[in-house]
């Protein structure tokens, strides 16, 4: 069984799987986009955190298409990109991280919502050009947040 995982996935899990699946033949997708190992005939893709916005997705995408892939991890909590019907629709399993990301994600949400609120970004600038004008925070105390949807994400930012 041939999988195509990143190379910090191999690091952190690749013995653990190998203990699961001995015979498992691992094409190591490197930090710089390479690959290690022969690419074609991948039959699992393991989608790894941080890379939907780098040049190893684009390694990721040319593997959608190998005939021999039969499933794919998400490490993403949604379903709703047209990429992962076009997946499933081809008869390849897709499976997501679903609810591992929602705490973390709930507590980001927050921190965006007070840094807003206090001018966060703004006052990065003004120090980075050594300009210390105060400028007055914003209270958040007794404000509505307004949430748009209540998922897995929704519910604990809610909380």
């Amino acid at each position: 069984m041939k999988i195509l995982l990143l190379r910090s996935t191999v690091d952190r899990i690749g013995e653990a799987i190998l203990e699961i699946s001995p015979t498992a033949d691992f094409v190591v997708l490197e930090d710089d986009a390479s690959t290690t190992g022969d690419a074609n005939g991948i039959e699992i893709i393991y989608w790894g955190i941080g890379v939907h916005t780098d040049r190893r997705a684009m390694t990721i995408l040319e593997s959608w298409n190998d005939p021999a892939l039969r499933w794919v991890q998400g490490a993403n909590a949604g379903y709703d990109h047209p990429i992962w019907h076009d997946l499933v629709d081809r008869g390849v399993t897709f499976t997501r991280a679903a609810d591992i990301w929602v705490e973390p994600m709930a507590q980001y949400i927050h921190a965006w919502v007070l840094a807003w609120s206090q001018g966060v970004e703004g006052q990065i600038d003004r120090s980075r050009s050594h300009d210390w004008t105060q400028v007055a925070p914003d209270d958040v105390t007794g404000r509505t947040l307004g949430i748009i949807g209540f998922g897995g994400i929704g519910r604990p930012t809610a909380r």
